[in-house]
Protein backbone atom coordinates (compact mmCIF):
# COMPACT_ATOMS: atom_id res chain seq x y z
CA UNK A 1 0.00 0.00 0.00
CA UNK A 2 1.04 3.56 -0.68
CA UNK A 3 0.73 6.36 1.87
CA UNK A 4 0.64 10.00 0.84
CA UNK A 5 1.45 12.40 3.68
CA UNK A 6 0.20 15.90 2.89
CA UNK A 7 0.90 18.62 5.47
CA UNK A 8 -1.50 21.56 5.26
CA UNK A 9 -1.26 24.99 6.86
CA UNK A 10 -3.64 27.73 5.67
CA UNK A 11 -4.25 25.94 2.37
CA UNK A 12 -8.01 26.47 1.99
CA UNK A 13 -7.58 27.96 -1.49
CA UNK A 14 -5.68 24.96 -2.86
CA UNK A 15 -6.69 22.04 -0.68
CA UNK A 16 -9.72 20.60 -2.43
CA UNK A 17 -8.12 20.67 -5.88
CA UNK A 18 -4.93 19.05 -4.60
CA UNK A 19 -6.68 16.33 -2.62
CA UNK A 20 -9.02 15.45 -5.47
CA UNK A 21 -6.19 15.49 -8.05
CA UNK A 22 -4.10 13.15 -5.92
CA UNK A 23 -6.88 10.75 -4.93
CA UNK A 24 -8.38 10.62 -8.44
CA UNK A 25 -4.93 10.12 -9.96
CA UNK A 26 -4.05 7.31 -7.58
CA UNK A 27 -7.35 5.57 -8.20
CA UNK A 28 -6.55 5.55 -11.93
CA UNK A 29 -3.18 3.94 -11.15
CA UNK A 30 -5.17 1.18 -9.43
CA UNK A 31 -2.99 0.99 -6.33
CA UNK A 32 -4.25 0.74 -2.77
CA UNK A 33 -3.42 3.97 -0.95
CA UNK A 34 -4.20 6.21 1.95
CA UNK A 35 -3.91 9.99 2.05
CA UNK A 36 -3.01 11.42 5.44
CA UNK A 37 -3.70 15.13 5.58
CA UNK A 38 -1.85 16.65 8.51
CA UNK A 39 -3.53 19.95 9.29
CA UNK A 40 -1.20 22.00 11.43
CA UNK A 41 -2.34 25.20 13.07
CA UNK A 42 -4.33 26.74 10.23
CA UNK A 43 -6.22 29.95 10.91
CA UNK A 44 -8.31 29.89 7.72
CA UNK A 45 -10.94 27.40 6.56
CA UNK A 46 -8.46 24.55 6.07
CA UNK A 47 -9.57 22.44 9.08
CA UNK A 48 -13.27 22.47 8.16
CA UNK A 49 -12.54 21.82 4.49
CA UNK A 50 -10.18 18.96 5.37
CA UNK A 51 -12.83 17.35 7.56
CA UNK A 52 -15.46 17.69 4.82
CA UNK A 53 -13.12 16.10 2.25
CA UNK A 54 -12.26 13.24 4.60
CA UNK A 55 -15.95 12.43 5.01
CA UNK A 56 -16.31 12.27 1.20
CA UNK A 57 -13.06 10.45 0.35
CA UNK A 58 -12.70 7.03 1.97
CA UNK A 59 -8.93 6.82 1.46
CA UNK A 60 -8.34 10.11 3.32
CA UNK A 61 -7.94 10.84 6.99
CA UNK A 62 -7.14 14.09 8.79
CA UNK A 63 -4.81 14.55 11.72
CA UNK A 64 -4.85 17.95 13.40
CA UNK A 65 -2.00 19.65 15.20
CA UNK A 66 -2.58 22.76 17.33
CA UNK A 67 0.43 24.73 16.11
CA UNK A 68 1.97 25.40 12.73
CA UNK A 69 4.97 23.08 12.63
CA UNK A 70 5.93 21.52 9.30
CA UNK A 71 8.44 19.17 10.91
CA UNK A 72 5.90 17.89 13.42
CA UNK A 73 3.35 17.49 10.61
CA UNK A 74 5.84 15.33 8.68
CA UNK A 75 6.68 13.34 11.80
CA UNK A 76 3.00 12.75 12.57
CA UNK A 77 2.33 11.59 9.02
CA UNK A 78 5.33 9.29 8.87
CA UNK A 79 4.52 7.69 12.22
CA UNK A 80 0.85 7.25 11.29
CA UNK A 81 1.47 5.86 7.80
CA UNK A 82 0.41 2.29 7.16
CA UNK A 83 1.81 1.99 3.65
CA UNK A 84 4.90 0.10 2.55
CA UNK A 85 5.87 3.19 0.54
CA UNK A 86 5.42 6.66 2.02
CA UNK A 87 5.53 9.83 -0.04
CA UNK A 88 5.28 13.45 1.11
CA UNK A 89 3.39 15.82 -1.17
CA UNK A 90 2.79 19.48 -0.42
CA UNK A 91 -0.66 20.84 -1.16
CA UNK A 92 0.84 23.18 -3.73
CA UNK A 93 3.27 20.68 -5.27
CA UNK A 94 2.77 17.03 -6.16
CA UNK A 95 3.77 14.93 -9.15
CA UNK A 96 1.80 11.77 -9.82
CA UNK A 97 3.80 10.84 -12.92
CA UNK A 98 7.04 10.88 -10.91
CA UNK A 99 5.34 8.88 -8.19
CA UNK A 100 4.20 6.21 -10.65
CA UNK A 101 7.73 5.89 -12.04
CA UNK A 102 9.29 5.77 -8.57
CA UNK A 103 6.88 3.13 -7.29
CA UNK A 104 7.42 1.07 -10.44
CA UNK A 105 11.19 1.25 -9.88
CA UNK A 106 10.78 0.20 -6.24
CA UNK A 107 8.72 -2.79 -7.29
CA UNK A 108 11.52 -3.99 -9.56
CA UNK A 109 14.54 -3.33 -7.32
CA UNK A 110 15.57 -3.49 -3.70
CA UNK A 111 16.60 0.18 -3.79
CA UNK A 112 14.90 2.88 -1.75
CA UNK A 113 14.18 6.33 -3.13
Amino acid sequence: MLTIVMPAHNEAGFLETAVRDVTDGLRVQDRPFELLLIENGSTDGTPALADRLARAIPEMSVHTLRAADYGEALRTGLLTAEGDVVVVFDVDYYDLDFLACAVEELEHTDAAI
